[in-house]
């Protein structure tokens, strides 16, 4: 059976007008894209095999899998280069997800859209999102974000791979964050997660600002640029001694600057729009 959505425009489809403000304090929960609207783009093809999230096809994969996997790319890869590939991959969740939204509702009021990433992030699986606040305007270049993560998927494999640790670890859920607000607001938007289950707080939090707002990013482009090689490996984090205690982060790559000042302001087409980085 094939997908029963019809397909979205093509990526090429223009968002160079689309120049989002909102504040998360203005919103009612009727507000288009609802969660039972994003629920209602999920759909099961047992017949072929196949599950779509309006046109993507999607995966049911066990939590255990995931974690196992991440075990093995870091104790083959070291913790650095691991952390960037999971960033990235969930960067280019959080971009198609962002697609989806716009094409999908591109009437919709800014700020239910912004928080249409929220939902599909719940529904995806990965983590329970709770909106703090978020306020953006992207006509003055400002956006500012602050989000609980409950049941991180990735914070329960960690531990229970590794133990408690110093450092926030749920990076595929923090990658995918920067890719949805980014993809929308058209300038990149960094998250941080500054606390962490994985650091035994009791949920992860979560502040987004743009990198002009931030100002300290180069370590974060580390993270979503392939080339920002680390100088050596890092030795996969045990039980007996935590992944935070062993990070042996290397100086910044040079190709940072340019990455940075490329990314300062883009137009939204392009953010939306481009190929995630590599990896």
């Amino acid at each position: 059976m094939t997908n029963p959505h019809s397909a979205l425009p093509d990526d090429r489809a223009s968002t160079a007008h689309y120049h989002p403000r909102g504040d998360s304090r203005h919103l009612n929960d009727s507000s288009s894209p609802t969660p039972a609207e994003l629920t209602d783009c999920l759909f099961f093809s047992p017949e072929d095999g196949r599950i779509w999230l309006n046109d993507q096809r999607m995966l049911l994969l066990h939590s255990s899998s995931f974690g196992a996997l991440r075990r093995e790319v870091i104790e083959r890869l070291g913790l650095e280069q691991a952390r960037g590939l999971f960033t990235r991959t969930g960067y280019a969740s959080g971009a198609r997800d962002a697609r989806l939204i716009r094409e999908r509702w591109p009437q919709a009021d800014a700020a239910a859209v912004f928080r249409a990433g929220t939902h599909l992030h719940t529904l995806e699986g990965m983590t329970k999102v709770e909106p703090l606040h978020f306020k953006f305007d992207a006509d003055s270049g400002f956006y500012e974000g602050e989000f609980l993560w409950h049941h991180s998927c990735e914070a329960d494999e960690h531990v229970g791979a590794y133990g408690i640790g110093q450092d926030p670890v749920c990076w595929t859920e923090t990658g995918y964050a920067i890719g949805f607000v980014s993809g929308l607001f058209g300038q990149l938007v960094i998250f941080r997660e500054v606390q962490c289950r994985g650091m035994g707080h009791g949920s992860c939090r979560v502040i987004g600002k743009t990198v002009e707002q931030w100002g300290d990013v180069e370590q974060d482009l580390r993270y979503l640029n392939v080339s920002q090689a680390v100088s050596h490996t890092v030795a996969a984090p045990t039980p007996d001694s935590p992944a935070a205690s062993r990070t042996g982060v290397s100086e910044p790559h040079p190709l940072v600057a340019p990455v940075r000042r490329s990314t300062r302001r883009c137009r939204p087409c392009n953010a939306l729009h481009a190929h995630p980085p590599p990896y």
